[in-house]
């Protein structure tokens, strides 16, 4: 007899078989754009986060934490290995007890903005109680040599990360400083997060296996009956980061002071992110998320050639732009998008086609904006302009940004009075920061904007 049970159970290993595939394409999309030297340090890095050894790079004095839960050598990893350090025997430590959960690895990596020059930006989820301060310690040196190692090396940009798995999936990411997010973005950042990063070694987030509609309510369920074996996965394969369903207004309105603050560095990036907060704020928001539009044409087995977590950001908000906005705010929304992946398409391409895959992607939505190669030209010389010309772009690009935040404003002031999910602290680092930027006042000097494009 077919139960609802069991029509779960049998949900939820699809669910996986599709994900882990979908995850494995991404792997693919990332390698391909490397060069063949950073492909080498990208398949070994999670084998340097696993071992502590003598020899491989990371090793320092003392016993550092080390170990990747469901960590396997594959067939690249050990020919990298062995290019890499051909007098070293890397060896297996079978009494190891894993430290990290997951390692992510987070921004443009596997989409069509990802370049050769991308910084690799990996995310570790830990359980800190697990160790001492001293070994935290050791833990952060261990990091710090595998990063000097890649750019020494490699002239390869990565970074790591860590992250309290239960303060993760608390929606807890620190006290407000210059590179936290403090109180304002909470579940905004776990959002972007699912949708945009990549497994590379560790335990699957429970999110990508649980059904696309499923209420708070019901993904603890799900968790339970997977963690007491009433399930046909494994309780060790998965790891519990939260789950996202809806995200309320309140905290639309403290990302987008978020966001602007972002914008003084990446006003391009930036651009598309108030966009979609603009759109998520003037719509029900409950499982119609980006991340849940990602994850249902994962489900219902679009071509993953067709799922790009970057386009599908710039689509969403190009849609919202243009039945809310003017032409004039709907064309520098392009023009963000295409300065910011940094792909170049040039006159001959345009007319004749080309093979590369993400050229291809650009001349069709181009051809769908109706630019003329004349524009297209002009952009791609973006980095040889006169200053005032970038800054009359950057100005552009500020007014839409500042109109944005008017209009997610006004809207919150609609809310209901005492649900305002930013600390008193962020509220006032927040507007104090606000506040310097654009206050004009004597011998102050004007901030110029989008003179460079950051992160």
């Amino acid at each position: 007899m077919i139960t609802q049970h069991n029509i779960i159970q049998d949900e939820l290993f699809l669910n996986r078989q599709k994900y882990l595939r979908y995850n494995q394409f991404k792997i693919k999309k990332i390698i391909e754009t490397m060069s063949e030297a950073d492909r080498l340090a990208f398949s070994v890095i999670p084998r340097l986060l696993h071992v502590h050894q003598k020899g491989v790079p990371g090793y320092i004095a003392g016993k550092a934490p080390c170990g990747v839960f469901n960590f396997t050598v594959n067939r690249q990893t050990q020919l990298a290995s062995e290019k890499l350090f051909p007098n070293v025997i890397i060896n297996r430590t079978e009494s190891l007890t894993p430290f990290i959960q997951t390692i992510l690895l987070m921004g443009s990596v596997g989409s069509i903005a990802q370049t050769r020059h991308s910084d690799l930006d990996y995310t570790l989820l830990i359980h800190k109680n697990c160790i001492s301060k001293i070994d935290r310690n050791l833990f952060n040196r261990k990091l710090k040599a595998i990063e000097k190692w890649a750019w020494n090396n490699y002239r390869l940009e990565i970074h790591f990360f860590i992250n309290e798995i239960e303060d993760f999936r608390r929606n807890i990411y620190g006290d407000s400083d210059s590179e936290s997010t403090g109180s304002a973005l909470a579940k905004l950042l776990k959002e972007e997060m699912y949708r945009a990063s990549v497994i590379i070694a560790g335990k699957i987030p429970l999110w990508w296996i649980v059904p696309k509609e499923t209420s708070d309510s019901n993904y603890e369920k799900i968790h339970q009956q997977i963690n007491s074996h009433k399930t046909l996965l494994i309780r060790d394969e998965f790891i519990d980061m939260g789950n996202v369903d809806k995200i309320s207004q309140e905290e639309f309105f403290g990302g987008s002071i978020w966001t602007l603050i972002k914008s003084f560095r990446s006003p391009f990036k930036t651009l598309m992110k108030m966009g979609l907060l603009e759109e998520y704020m003037f719509q029900d928001a409950k499982s119609n998320l980006l991340c849940h539009e990602i994850k249902n044409k994962v489900f219902n087995d679009v071509p993953f050639e067709t799922i790009d977590p970057y386009i599908n950001l710039f689509e969403r908000v190009e849609k919202y732009f243009k039945n809310n906005k003017t032409d004039d705010e709907v064309d520098a929304l392009r023009i963000a998008f295409y300065l910011k992946v940094g792909t170049q398409v040039n006159a001959p391409e345009m007319k004749q086609g080309t093979t590369d895959p993400k050229k291809a992607i650009l001349i069709k939505l181009i051809e769908s904006w109706n630019w003329t190669t004349k524009k297209v030209i002009e952009l791609n010389d973006y980095s040889n302009w006169q200053m005032m010309k970038k800054v009359h772009l950057g100005e552009r690009m500020n007014k839409i940004l500042i109109n944005s935040y008017k209009n997610i404003s006004e809207k919150g002031k609609t809310l209901e009075a005492g649900k305002n999910l930013i600390s008193g602290k962020d509220t006032h680092l927040l507007g104090r920061k606000l506040f310097s930027f654009y206050r004009k006042a004597n011998d102050k000097i004007e901030n110029l904007f989008a003179l460079v494009d950051g992160a």
